[in-house]
C-alpha cells in the first residue's frame, strides 16, 4: 500500500505517530477556500487524480481508498472517507492481472477493517481485552481514532468531542442481494461498535475528568458564582476526588475566595460524584448486548461493498 497527495500530482506521503500518539501524515498539502464554490473545485481537482478503472461491475470503479479532512477557522474538521468496494472473486473473471491485483489489495484492507471493528466491539464487551490491529494497514491506521483506537492528545482526560456517522451504497436488485446484506451487516457492526465505545466512556464518571473539565464545572457551578474561582482549580478529576476538603478551601481562598466558597465547591463535586457512581450501576456491556445482540456474529466481507458517496482528497492505493 501507498499513500498519495491528491492535491500535490500524487506525491507519496508517510504515515507516522508522534509523541503525542495521534496520527499525522507528513508531507500532505493543504488548501485555502473562502467559499463553498473555491472548496468543490479544491475536491474535483482531487478527484480528477483518485485511482479508477473499468471492472465487470463498475464502469469507473474507485481503485483506491480517499480522505478529505475539511478544517474550519481552526475550531474543528470534518473528514469524509470513500472507500473502495470490495469485490468477488467471481466478478473478476474477465480482470487483468493489473485489476486482480489491486482488488486483492482493497479486499485485504476492508478485511483488517472488518477485523478492527469486531475486536473493537468485543473489547467493549468483555474485560479481557485483545490487540485492535491498527497497523497491519494504513486504511486503519488513518481510522484509528474514528474507530475509538486513540483519543491522546485532546487534553480532556481521554475524551474526544467528536461524531461518527456512515453512508452506504446498496443495490436494489435481486442478483446483489449478498452485497447488499454483507453491507449492512458491515455497517451494523461499525455503529455498533462507535456507539459501545460512547456509552462506555460515558460510565467512567467524574475520574475522567481533566484538568479543564474540572475548571469548566467550577465555573458553570450555581450559575456563574464561582467563575472568578475556577483557575485554581486546575486539576484532575480523580486528584480533586481524593483531596481533602481544607485542600479544596485553600484553592478557593487562594484565587479569593472564602472559606464557604471552598465548602460549597467540595460539597457539590462530591454530590455529582457520587450520583455518577450510582449511575454506574448500569452496565455499559449490558446496553450493548441489548441493543446489538447480533454485532459480534463472524462477519463475510469478502462480497461487501461499502463506500460513501463523494470521492476526496487524498488516497490510498497499491504500489
Amino acid at each position: 500500500e501507498r499513500c498519495t497527495d491528491l492535491l500535490s500530482g500524487r506525491k507519496e506521503l508517510c504515515i507516522r505517530q508522534d509523541a503525542a500518539g495521534a496520527i499525522v501524515i507528513g508531507g500532505l498539502s493543504e488548501a485555502a477556500v473562502g467559499s463553498a464554490k473555491e472548496l468543490k473545485k479544491e475536491i474535483e481537482r482531487g478527484s480528477a487524480l483518485r485511482r479508477t478503472a473499468a471492472t465487470t461491475g463498475n464502469a469507473q470503479s474507485s481503485r483506491s481508498h480517499a480522505f478529505c479532512d475539511i478544517r474550519y477557522n481552526g475550531k474543528g474538521v470534518l473528514r469524509f472517507v470513500d472507500l473502495a468496494g470490495s469485490e468477488r472473486r467471481a466478478d473478476s473473471i474477465d480482470h487483468d492481472l493489473e485489476r486482480i491485483n489491486e482488488m486483492k489489495e482493497i479486499n485485504g484492507s476492508l478485511g483488517n477493517l472488518k477485523e478492527c471493528i469486531r475486536i473493537v466491539l468485543a473489547n467493549s464487551l468483555t474485560k479481557k481485552k485483545q490487540h485492535v490491529p491498527y497497523r497491519r494497514s494504513k486504511l486503519t491506521r488513518l481510522l484509528q481514532a474514528e474507530l475509538g483506537g486513540s483519543s491522546e492528545g485532546d487534553g480532556e482526560g481521554g475524551e474526544m468531542d467528536s461524531r461518527t456517522a456512515f453512508l452506504v451504497h446498496v443495490s436494489p436488485m435481486r442478483s446483489s442481494l449478498l452485497h447488499t446484506l454483507n453491507t449492512l451487516t458491515y455497517a451494523e457492526a461499525m455503529i455498533a461498535a462507535n456507539r459501545a465505545d460512547k456509552e462506555k466512556s460515558a460510565f467512567k464518571g467524574t475520574d475522567a475528568w481533566g484538568p479543564k473539565k474540572v475548571s469548566a464545572w467550577v465555573a458553570r457551578l450555581d450559575s456563574g458564582r464561582y467563575a472568578e474561582l475556577a483557575d485554581s482549580f486546575h486539576l484532575s478529576g480523580k486528584m480533586f476526588g481524593a483531596s481533602w476538603i481544607s485542600d479544596i478551601i485553600k484553592r478557593a481562598e487562594a484565587a479569593g475566595g472564602t472559606e464557604a466558597d471552598g465548602n460549597t465547591i467540595y460539597d457539590a463535586f462530591h454530590r455529582v460524584r457520587l450520583k455518577l457512581k450510582k449511575a454506574q450501576g448500569r452496565s455499559p456491556s449490558k446496553v450493548c448486548e441489548d441493543k446489538n445482540p447480533l454485532t459480534l456474529q463472524d462477519l463475510s466481507m469478502n462480497e461487501s461493498k461499502a463506500s460513501t458517496s463523494i470521492n476526496k482528497p487524498f488516497d490510498i492505493a497499491k504500489t
